[in-house]
This record gives C-alpha cells, structure tokens and sequence, in this order.
C-alpha cells in the first residue's frame, strides 16, 4: 500500500488501449490525497461490524471503497465493461485550498474528458 502522495500502480487489465474511439464515459473523481493516508478500509471481521463502522467496502477516501465503485460499479455496467469504454481521472485534494484551486484547471479538465457523456453533461 503506497503512502499518500506516492505513485501507485494500476494493473496493466484496467487500463484502456489508446485509441482514437471515443470511450462512452468519462469521469472525473475528486479524493482525499493528504499528508496522512486514509486506512479506514473496509471490515474484515463481520462480528465486528456495526452502525458506525464503514461496512464492506470501507470509507469513501480509501482506495477500496473506490476500487469497489470502479470493479462493481463501472465494469460491472453491460455497455462500459467490455473494452473498458470509460476513462476515470482522479484528483487529489489535500483541503480546501486544493478544491477551490480546482476551478482553475476546468478549462484544461474538461477538454481532457473524451467520452461521448461526461461528468461534465448537465441532462
């Protein structure tokens, strides 16, 4: 498990070809990327587990929940699946600075984004 703020990898499967088809989505996913590595993962003593506790896929920021969002989520899907026909980006904030320091990168963001739908459309 890489500590916040290294590079991690990524399986060459769930990485996309590059190809000039346009995927069918595009997202982009804003998470927390502080000095301090978010370890709140999921459960894995199932007696232990109560209201309070972040349950199977663990709290949003941790890498599992997120991993949970893309395997169950998005390669789940019947159209995005095959072929991976979505990108993901990820942006890693450390606070708010770092959000509102967002609205300066849309320009570039949005032109970055090449699926057909993105978390950009507004329908």
């Amino acid at each position: 498990q890489p500590g916040a703020g290294q590079p991690r990898r990524v399986h060459m499967q769930h990485l996309r070809e590059p190809c000039v088809k346009q995927p069918l989505l595009s997202l982009v996913f804003v998470r927390w990327g502080g000095e301090d590595p978010v370890n709140a993962g999921p459960s894995t003593d199932p007696d232990e587990a109560s209201d309070g506790d972040w349950g199977h896929y663990g709290c949003p920021p941790c890498d599992a929940y997120m991993a949970a969002v893309v395997k169950e989520g998005l390669m789940a899907h019947p159209r995005l699946a095959k072929s991976l026909k979505f990108e993901a980006f990820s942006l890693f904030v450390k606070g708010s600075q770092d959000t509102r320091a967002i609205a300066h990168i849309v320009p570039w963001l949005t032109t970055s984004l090449k699926g057909k739908r993105t978390t950009r459309d507004r329908k």
